[in-house]
């Protein structure tokens, strides 16, 4: 059974796009962005995890990280620095914490586990592409750059910070 939020045009990640399944993912990258709320008021700065792309050569939806789930990447891949995490395997799983307002939240974290050498990297679900005819209908009926609703509209990418190569 799917998600509500599958049928809404985002960029990045949500738990909703994991279904109810682990998956592993192979990080290529961690970098800076700095997040607006809407209005273009700063809502300051979180990492943005990239992926390799799936074995059909389809990128995956980047993913928007805090403390927390940087955390548990650290702690499962015994190195604190995101420059060393490209070209590791990792578990996401979907599952739901505590909101700011204090209500329960769809979140993703991270198993506390490697994956088995033997798992297949994830090749569904995570690379539904942006519709971007959609995207525009969408910012037109909000009179401005994000969707109506949408806390987070936009985030600017600072590839300076915590770069890591794809050697």
């Amino acid at each position: 059974m799917g998600h509500w939020r599958q049928f809404l045009d985002r960029e990045t990640m949500g738990a909703w796009d994991l279904g109810d399944k682990d998956r592993v993912v192979r990080i290529d990258r961690v970098t800076s962005v700095n997040m607006e709320a809407r209005g273009g008021i700063a809502a300051g700065r979180k990492a943005m995890i990239r992926f390799t792309p799936n074995s059909k050569g389809i990128a995956l939806k980047p993913m928007i990280a805090g403390a927390t789930v940087l955390a548990q990447i650290a702690a499962v891949l015994g190195e604190d620095d995101p420059a060393k995490w490209t070209g590791q395997r990792i578990i996401l799983y979907p599952t739901k914490d505590r909101g700011a307002k204090g209500g329960q939240v769809d979140c993703i974290r991270v198993r506390p586990r490697l994956p088995a050498a033997s798992a297949p990297t994830t090749d569904d679900g995570l690379s539904r592409p942006v519709d971007e005819a959609m995207r525009a209908n969408q910012k037109a009926q909000a009179g401005g750059d994000s969707p109506s609703g949408s806390v987070i509209a936009t985030s600017v990418e600072r590839g300076d910070a915590y770069e890591g190569s794809n050697e």
